[in-house]
C-alpha cells in the first residue's frame, strides 16, 4: 500500500509519509540497504525522527563517512546524546580520534549515562 501510495503521489506529504514509514519497516526487516536507498535522495525534505534514522542506518551499513554528515545535521536539529554517540562511534569507525572524543564528551554533556 505504501508503495502505491508513494509511486501515485510522487511528491508532497504523502510521498514523504509513504517513504518514511517503507523505509521503518524495511529497517525493521534488516534491509537496511534498500531504507538507506529510499531515504537518502529524500535527506533534506526528512523530518527530524527521519533524519535521526537514516543516521543510524547509515551507521548500521558501514557508511561511516555519510553517517557522520547526516550525524551533524541530525545533532543540529535535535541535540541528543544518542545522535552525538553514533557520532562518535562513526568517527572512531574511520580512525578519526579527535573528534570521536569531541563527540563522545558532547554525548556525556547531553547526558549520556555512563
Amino acid at each position: 500500500k505504501f508503495k502505491e501510495v508513494k509511486e501515485q503521489s510522487k511528491q508532497g506529504i504523502l510521498f514523504m509519509a509513504a517513504s518514511e514509514k517503507m523505509a521503518s519497516i524495511l529497517k525493521e526487516q534488516g534491509r537496511l540497504k534498500e531504507a538507506y536507498d529510499l531515504l537518502s535522495p529524500l535527506q533534506a525534505q526528512l523530518d527530524a525522527d527521519s533524519l535521526k534514522s537514516l543516521h543510524k542506518i547509515a551507521y548500521d551499513s558501514g557508511l561511516y563517512r555519510e553517517a557522520v554528515k547526516l550525524g551533524e545535521r541530525a545533532y543540529s536539529n535535535d541535540p541528543n546524546y544518542d545522535t552525538a554517540l553514533l557520532n562518535a562511534l562513526s568517527y572512531s569507525m574511520l580512525n578519526e580520534p579527535i573528534p570521536a572524543l569531541g563527540w563522545l564528551k558532547r554525548a556525556l554533556s547531553d547526558g549520556m549515562p555512563n
